[in-house]
């Protein structure tokens, strides 16, 4: 544990920075997801959800970190609700946290200053696994995006950088072929599912398609014609969904992070104040939930994942 202590102090001190910057690029995402787009992201993403895989596979969300204006009242619902224990780096200001279970590392905790009204008080951002993290930058950049933090080295996670998509959507790219062997071995593989909520789904699978060369699978008509499906070395990897017209357009994405049994996680978690906004069906292995600091999270269990077949209309 002193290892990830020492690696990790650095990387606090830059995202600690850059936590000013999500306030306004993610305040309303609360508003934006309906529990009706839930359960159709849901059904169609349940086949598709895959086992964990080694970290070195590209495409694969292999972090995330937790954005919070309430650092005390976000640590006390996740060790509560998933049974995680904290390390905590830094001093005043310059505080990261890890989530640690079983000696890994889950997840990181960022304090974000509440210095906007109606801004929401936590999100998830997650961490896209890469082999070659400038050029993916500078391929996103070519494609629209804006790039919020450029590549910068930690000991721990590698070389890592976080985009805004053309749509105003979030996410980290990391370097996985940076990360030291060594402190590989203290990551987490609990992520892996991610699902992007888009004003205009077929655009936003055409820029992920360029700048990750992932394979598209389209959904069933009618219900599903507006959800795609991402996938890499022919695993799903993430989905993208229609956000609906009347809410405020900007797309978000929500993690999945893997638990043992999703419904007793849930009933854990609202015990503990979250709010679950999609129906826990008999045989469902994926749910989403708020935590009581407005965090979108989605649980998922283990499951097979179908080969996707090409489709060149997306391509």
């Amino acid at each position: 544990m002193k290892v990830i202590k020492a690696i990790c102090f650095t990387l606090c001190l830059t995202l600690y920075s850059f936590s000013h910057l999500l306030i306004t690029a993610q305040e309303q995402v609360a508003e934006q997801i309906t529990e009706q787009v839930i359960d159709q992201v849901i059904e169609q993403a349940t086949e598709q959800v895959v086992e964990p895989v080694d970290l070195s596979i590209e495409g694969k969300f292999v972090w995330a970190d937790l954005y919070s204006n309430d650092i005390a009242s976000s640590i006390d619902f996740y060790t509560k609700t998933f049974g995680w224990s904290v390390i905590k780096i830094g001093d005043k200001n310059d505080v990261y946290y890890l989530f640690m279970s079983d000696d890994k590392a889950v997840a990181g905790v960022i304090d974000r200053p509440a210095e906007q009204e109606g801004a929401v008080e936590a999100l998830w951002i997650g961490s896209i696994g890469v082999q070659n993290i400038q050029q993916v930058v500078d391929s996103a950049k070519s494609e629209g995006s804006t790039v919020l933090m450029n590549p910068s080295n930690f000991d721990l996670f590698g070389t890592r950088a976080v985009i805004a998509d053309p749509r105003g959507s979030i996410f980290s790219l990391l370097d996985i072929g940076s990360i030291n062997p060594d402190n590989k071995k203290h990551l987490s593989d609990r992520w892996g599912w991610a699902q992007l909520f888009s004003i205009n789904p077929k655009k936003a699978s055409g820029f992920y398609y360029s700048v990750f060369d992932y394979k598209i699978n389209k959904g069933e008509p009618p219900r599903m014609k507006s959800i795609y499906i991402l996938y890499s070395h022919d695993t799903a990897q993430a989905g993208i969904a229609k956000l609906p017209s009347n809410y405020e357009q900007r797309d978000h994405w929500i993690n999945f992070i893997e638990v043992d049994n999703v419904k007793d996680t849930i009933t854990k978690a609202t015990e503990n104040g979250a709010k679950l906004i999609s129906d826990l069906k008999e045989d469902q292995r994926l749910a989403v939930i708020v935590d009581p600091n407005g965090a979108f999270l989605g649980l998922k269990s283990k499951s097979l994942a179908k080969t996707p077949e090409n489709n060149p209309e997306q391509k």
